[in-house]
C-alpha cells in the first residue's frame, strides 16, 4: 500500500497533475476492532519544513483532529494517559510531502491510522502494535491552497469517527 501511495505521488510530480486534483483514495474499512474505543491520543507527523512555511502547520492540524474528535464524543488522550487505556490507541496522522517548485504546487500522501496493541491469536502473551483502521489518499494543490488540505483530512478523521461510532452503536448527530 505504502508503495502505491509513493508511486503516485512520484508520478504527480512527473506529470503536473492539475491543482486539487486527487490520485488515489482507499476507502476506510469498517472493523470489529473499533468495539470499545472511546478515546485515543493523536499524532501528527511528516510535514515539511517548506510546507510549514507555506501554512500547513502541524499544530494547526493536530488542533483540527483533535477538535473533531472532541466535538464527536471521542475522548484525546495525552501520552500517559494512553498508556493506561485499553489497547493503548493512537490515532496516526502523517504526510509526505513533496513541492514541485517550478509550478508552485505540492503533492501530498495524508494517511489517517488508528494503531492498538493487539494480542497475537498464536501466542496471547505477545502484545504488539498493529493498525486496526486506515484511510489514506494522494492529492496535489497549489502553494496557494495548500491549507485546503485541512478539509480532506478532517474528512478521513470524520471517517474514522463514522466507523467507531458504527462500531460502538452510537447514533450519529443530526444538525
Amino acid at each position: 500500500m505504502r508503495r502505491l501511495l509513493i508511486l503516485a505521488l512520484t508520478l504527480a510530480l512527473l506529470s503536473g497533475w492539475p491543482s486539487s486534483a486527487v490520485l488515489a483514495k482507499t476507502q476506510p474499512s469498517a472493523s470489529p476492532a473499533l468495539k470499545g474505543v472511546d478515546a485515543v491520543m493523536v499524532v501528527v507527523s511528516g510535514i515539511s519544513p517548506q510546507a510549514e512555511k507555506d501554512g500547513l502547520r502541524r499544530t494547526d492540524l493536530q488542533h483540527d483532529v483533535e477538535e473533531r474528535l472532541q466535538q464527536a464524543g471521542i475522548k484525546v488522550l495525552n501520552a500517559s494517559e494512553r498508556m493506561q487505556a485499553p489497547g493503548q490507541p493512537q490515532l496516526i496522522v502523517r504526510f509526505v510531502d513533496q513541492k514541485r517548485s517550478e509550478m508552485e504546487f505540492y503533492a501530498i500522501s495524508i494517511a489517517v491510522h488508528l494503531v492498538q496493541s493487539v494480542r497475537l491469536a498464536r501466542d496471547n502473551k505477545v502484545v504488539v502494535p498493529a493498525e486496526t483502521w486506515g484511510m489514506s489518499g494522494v492529492i496535489s494543490v497549489g502553494a496557494q491552497e495548500l491549507v485546503s488540505v485541512r478539509s480532506l483530512l478532517l474528512e478521513y478523521v470524520d471517517m474514522f469517527i463514522q466507523a467507531a461510532h458504527a462500531a460502538n452503536g452510537v447514533k450519529p448527530k443530526s444538525h
